[in-house]
């Protein structure tokens, strides 16, 4: 009797091993409502990131689904259209001919359950022309920009440009300002000259990027803007020699009209520039241009009359320089053959001349010269 009596309780245990075992496989493997895991969105995205009005780009989701069901897509937006369907995971979206913010949904199905997801899509304008440059003529300004990034998007028209009298940065493009606009038809080259120029007068110009779309014209926000003003220029129609020449009365060059004028103290506001010699008293040395100041040990009222020279460059593109450069001034120069040189008068105006030929041999030299001058005082832009 004792024998089957000792055996009853480690029977039992034996018994209910397997019944708890599967009790801890119910507990880590919970079973969920009708069987089924819902599909998970795990991602959305669009390319490109930045998206334009009326600009055709892919949007598309990124699922999981633990059932690995097959699934089925679903798309719709607040505005804009899908040309080629909507029932693909990564589909073509055509944004709005507006500026809003639009709202992309997708809804995804396993064909037992659904989940859904929003995401919100900035809209954004053109980004404007790159950097603006310019090349003063004497009634003529030569215009030219870089290009927007944007110039593949559909609908791009080319570019618009504006002149007026004052600055345009910071207004709002309105029928107003259609009235300073030079261009009749938006450019598809990025090169303007206007002829409307007259010397003396500042102008401010300024690129606008843009499109016409379902009956929409859109323009870059912003565009790059710069002033200048057009200038008298020419060829001096005399020779200048260099000022201890025997056999020619010393003269000057006045640059507002490219003319020479004798050196002569008395008449010294007429005289911006003249050729001499390295030596202090341009007796021997190499060919300088020179600040009429230097003449005064011909006689010390000359002192007060300074010019500044910069050298611009003797290539073939140093004429078409705008600008004096951003270098230290000197008051006296070697001359050479095609040199292009800056100058800032003694009367505060900014011109520049090069020296077009040079003839003879010391003590008699002469250059022939090219030159350009800016009425403006004070405004550094020949």
């Amino acid at each position: 009797m004792q024998g089957p009596l000792s055996l009853a309780p480690a029977f039992r245990l034996a018994a209910l091993v397997p019944l708890l075992l599967l009790g801890c496989s119910k507990s880590t493997q919970p079973v969920q409502p009708h069987g089924n895991y819902p599909p998970v969105i795990t991602a959305m995205s669009w390319r490109p990131t930045v998206v334009h009005a009326w600009e055709l780009i892919t949007v598309q989701c990124s699922t999981r689904d633990l059932n690995n069901d097959p699934l089925t897509y679903a798309w719709d937006a607040s505005a804009g259209g899908f040309p080629s369907g909507t029932i693909l995971p990564a589909v073509a979206w055509r944004s709005p001919a507006t500026f809003r913010p639009s709202v992309v949904r997708v809804t995804v199905s396993d064909g037992k359950d659904q989940v859904a997801r929003d995401t919100t899509i900035t809209i954004s304008r053109m980004a404007p022309a790159a950097g603006l440059v310019f090349v003063n003529g004497a009634s003529t300004v030569d215009l030219r920009w870089g290009g927007t990034p944007d110039a593949g998007l559909d609908g791009f028209s080319g570019y618009e440009i504006f002149a007026g009298p004052r600055s345009f940065l910071g207004l709002p493009v309105d029928s107003a300002m259609m009235a300073y606009r030079l261009t009749r038809q938006p450019l598809t080259r990025q090169h303007y000259i206007d002829t409307l120029a007259t010397p003396g007068q500042i102008r401010y110009y300024f690129v606008l990027a843009r499109r016409d779309y379902e009956g929409v014209t859109e323009r870059a926000e912003t565009g790059p803007e710069i002033d200048t003003a057009a200038r008298p220029d020419g060829y001096g129609d005399l020779p200048l020699y260099e000022v201890q020449s025997p056999n020619h009365h010393p003269m000057g060059v006045r640059l507002s009209d490219g003319t020479l004028q004798p050196i002569d103290p008395n008449g010294r506001d007429q005289v911006d520039l003249y050729l001499g010699r390295a030596e202090a008293e341009d007796r021997s040395g190499e060919l300088r241009l020179k600040s009429p100041s230097l003449l005064a040990y011909r006689d010390p009222a000359w002192a007060d009359r300074v010019t500044s020279i910069w050298p611009i460059g003797s290539d073939l593109d140093a004429w078409s320089v705008p600008v004096p450069p951003d270098t230290n001034a000197v008051q006296e120069i070697s001359g050479t053959i095609n040199g292009v040189y800056a100058i800032r008068t003694p009367d505060g105006h900014y011109g520049k001349i090069q020296i077009s030929s040079l003839g003879a041999s010391a003590p008699n030299t002469f250059i022939y010269y090219h030159w350009a001058w800016q009425p403006i005082p004070n405004y550094p832009r020949f």
